[in-house]
């Protein structure tokens, strides 16, 4: 099962995958070129069951970046998720992994909360303000 979502100073779920998101998926404003970080939560209900884990590729706008935190804020079932880092080899398109930390099937219905730090390096602001 995959889910791709674009974060971008909002976010846009795009998805290739059988999951609804709950909520809005916009984030606070971020800082920009001052190497501070802005968590960022993502919150979606599984709606196909899956015996492998559910990987979740992030594309952000030009100039944000990946900045761990990564971290389950919650679950239902509670504590049933791990997520890991897949690959992170590019920050501004990280992709993670959510399993069962017993590693059993992912349930249709099952909700899943997770969160991540990203920062706003300089590039961020002159791509969004035409800025050169």
């Amino acid at each position: 099962m995959v889910l791709c979502t674009l974060l971008l100073m909002w976010a846009i779920p795009k998805l290739n995958a059988q999951v609804t998101f709950n909520g809005t998926l916009e984030s606070d404003p971020i800082s920009v070129c001052d190497g501070s970080n802005q968590p960022l939560q993502v919150d979606f209900t599984v709606g196909q069951a899956t015996n492998n884990p559910i990987s979740v590729s992030v594309v952000l706008a030009d100039g944000i970046e990946y900045d761990g935190g990564l971290s389950i804020v919650s679950s239902n079932p509670a504590g049933a998720y791990v997520i890991e880092e897949d690959n992170i080899a590019n920050p501004a398109n990280p992709t993670f992994s959510i399993r069962h930390a017993d590693n059993s099937p992912i349930g249709i219905g099952e909700n899943v909360v997770f969160t991540f730090d990203r920062k706003a390096n300089c590039t961020a602001y002159q791509n969004a303000c035409g800025v050169s």
